[in-house]
This record gives C-alpha cells, structure tokens and sequence, in this order.
C-alpha cells in the first residue's frame, strides 16, 4: 500500500538520501561529542536534577 502511494511521489529517492546523510551526521557528531567532553561536566550535568541548591538561591531572592 504504501509503495504505492510513495512511487506516485516524484523525488522520493532524494527523501531517503537526506534523511540517511542526516542520520548519519547527527550521530557522527555525537560520538565526537561524546569522545571529547570532559568528565567534570558529565558528572555536573549528571546531578543537576537532584541539585537543590539553584532553586534554593532563586527562590531566596524572589522572596527579598
């Protein structure tokens, strides 16, 4: 069924091509990322959401 509606789609061959070159770049960027980021960062970003202490500190001064 869906051969069908995709073959009356002139172009469609162009779609498949950018989606798997976009696939492949954003994933490609991402394990850069990955190899390159600092470990002090990951840990930092890894505790955010169990960390009070921002919105202990804006809390504060919205009350002042």
């Amino acid at each position: 069924m869906f051969k069908n509606i995709l073959s009356g789609t002139e172009g469609v061959d162009v779609y498949g091509i950018f989606s798997l070159v976009v696939f492949f770049v954003f994933f490609s960027i991402m394990i850069v990322w990955i190899i390159k980021v600092k470990k002090p960062y990951l840990n930092k970003m890894s505790l955010l959401p169990l960390d009070d202490t921002e919105t202990l500190k804006q809390n504060q001064t919205e009350l002042e």
